[in-house]
């Protein structure tokens, strides 16, 4: 299968934006916005564990090396959402971790862009509980 052309990608890119470390990621056509839905729903409903975001067949990465999204079951706990580790090249790992009831947020965050066919942007995570905010935006 041919890769897409860089423009119809998932870039997901890791930066220190206006409230700290931040992961973007920004998606300029509805398909992307809709796969990304279409994760946070398998997640939300536990019958995929984890996804790898920045190492999909779509995405395309700057400033980290993976992006993991996580389904935490109700029962375990977790001190922050996303955590940062460095692997023993130095390179930025994320974790990012939810109940079923964060990813159908996100999902439903999702839906607030493909419904209004408009450039904007929905803040995944909350500041201050992770080790990077995550930002998602559709034609900025």
């Amino acid at each position: 299968m041919d890769r897409p052309d860089d423009r119809d990608l998932i870039s997901v890119d890791y930066y220190l934006g206006a409230f700290g470390p931040t992961i973007r990621l920004h998606v300029l056509s509805v398909a992307r916005l809709n796969e990304l839905k279409g994760i946070f729903l398998l997640l939300a409903e536990g019958s995929v564990q984890e996804v790898d975001l920045a190492q999909r067949h779509l995405s395309k990465t700057a400033g980290l090396n993976s992006l993991i999204l996580k389904f935490v079951s109700e029962g375990q706990t977790k001190e922050k959402n996303l955590v940062l580790i460095k692997d023993e090249f130095q390179r930025l790992n994320f974790i990012w971790s939810g109940f079923s009831e964060h990813w159908l947020t996100c999902a439903g965050l999702v839906d607030g862009l493909v419904g209004s066919d408009q450039p904007g942007h929905q803040y995944l995570t909350a500041e201050g509980i992770g080790d990077a905010l995550v930002e998602l935006a559709y034609m900025e």
